[in-house]
């Protein structure tokens, strides 16, 4: 994840075939923007960014046992793993 205000990114260096992602030109990883600039970047491209943020984001909380519902927006699941950091709370 690269964090630059409203023009992060996530930066996949572990495409596979079959996953959903655009495979690396000379095994370099693949930028997926996470912000939509009008003619510069792909809906696919977003879609994927945003796919695996989302991924990652649950990840994060898996690991650390956090409860958390599949159902839940983007914010509800980084607020809950941000409050887990923070204060160790798991409400």
């Amino acid at each position: 994840l690269v964090c630059r205000f409203s023009r992060s990114a996530i930066i996949d260096d572990h495409t596979y075939p079959g996953d959903g992602g655009v495979l690396s030109v000379n095994n370099k990883p693949v930028v997926y923007p996470l912000f939509r600039e009008r003619g510069a970047v792909d809906k696919e491209q977003l879609d994927r960014g945003f796919a695996l943020l989302v991924r990652n984001i649950e990840c994060l909380l898996q690991m650390r046992k956090v409860e958390f519902h599949r159902g839940w927006n983007v914010l509800a699941k980084m607020e809950k793993l941000c409050m887990h950091v923070v204060d160790g709370s798991v409400d």
